[in-house]
């Protein structure tokens, strides 16, 4: 597992208290200060995320064939590795019980197909392992 796989997915805890508008200030931040990181505001450039050729390369499929309807809830990126010049999806989805904010669940979905030799973790977990985020604890859902 991992290296020849093409997703990568996880939820981060954060100490209670944490807001989301504080870790979407600081994602963002992460984001646009990293090269071949690129963040996805355009609404159609969102939907090309989700409407892909190749369903098994699409957003679509780590959202569990879902299209996200909260897009304040959630941050879209790219990420381009750095000798092949790979694209690598990425999306951020806060999630919320009763209007508190639980988890933040990160992943990356590669848009070649399996192969990715842990391109996938490296880019979420380098994202939110930086001295930035107070992560109390992570939990790997798919790799």
């Amino acid at each position: 597992m991992g290296w020849n796989t093409h997703i990568y997915e996880a939820e981060y805890y954060f100490p209670e208290g944490t807001t989301v508008e504080e870790i979407t200030q600081k994602l963002k931040e992460e984001i646009n200060n990293r090269p071949r990181y690129r963040l996805i505001t355009d609404p159609e450039q969102i939907q090309k995320l989700f409407t892909r050729q190749g369903q098994e390369n699409s957003v679509i499929n780590a959202y569990h064939n879902k299209i996200v309807k909260d897009e304040h809830l959630t941050i879209f990126c790219t990420h381009t590795t750095k000798l092949c010049r790979f694209v690598d999806d990425m999306a951020f989805t806060f999630h919320l019980e009763n209007g508190n904010f639980v988890c933040l669940r990160g992943f990356s979905i590669s848009r070649i197909g399996g192969g990715d030799m842990y391109q996938n973790s490296r880019n979420v977990n380098g994202l939110l392992d930086s001295q930035k985020f107070n992560i109390r604890d992570r939990k790997v859902l798919q790799e």
